[in-house]
């Protein structure tokens, strides 16, 4: 049975409609938190939300987690821009056998895949990004 080794959450909001952020064609941090690993043989469960919406034709945005500065999930999804129509995009991911350390810090990226002067896309909220460690048996 896993036993529990910690958890780690970071909401940077937790309301829809509550941001305007652009995203551009570069990486931009929405969420990071830190989490310790102590022993071997383990897991990392990380659930994403993240609300946004399209303001320009069908944009595709590659949201990315990242354990310290390698990346570990990535996953892309496409828009339709629809007229004040907010989507909210849930994924998960499970990091496995974590090196043993005293704090990893994980983050979550969103950047514009076909970015263009026809393709457009904005973080709306919510923002929650968390994590659950455990070790395996």
């Amino acid at each position: 049975m896993p036993t529990y080794l910690g958890s780690g959450s970071s909401v940077p909001t937790a309301s829809s409609g509550s941001l305007n952020i652009n995203v551009p064609s570069t990486p931009i941090k929405l969420a990071a938190f830190g989490l310790g690993i102590p022993v071997p043989d383990n897991r990392v469960i990380l659930n994403a939300t993240v609300g946004i919406s399209a303001s320009l034709g069908n944009p595709s945005v590659l949201f990315k987690i990242y354990r310290d500065t390698g990346i570990i999930f990535s996953t892309v999804t496409e828009l339709q821009l629809t007229v004040t129509q907010n989507e909210t995009v849930t994924f998960q991911a499970i990091d496995l056998n974590v090196p043993v350390g005293s704090n990893y810090a994980y983050s979550m990226t969103a950047e514009l895949v076909n970015s263009n002067l026809l393709n457009n896309a904005l973080i709306t909220g919510p923002i929650t990004f968390s994590g659950i460690a455990t070790s395996r048996f």
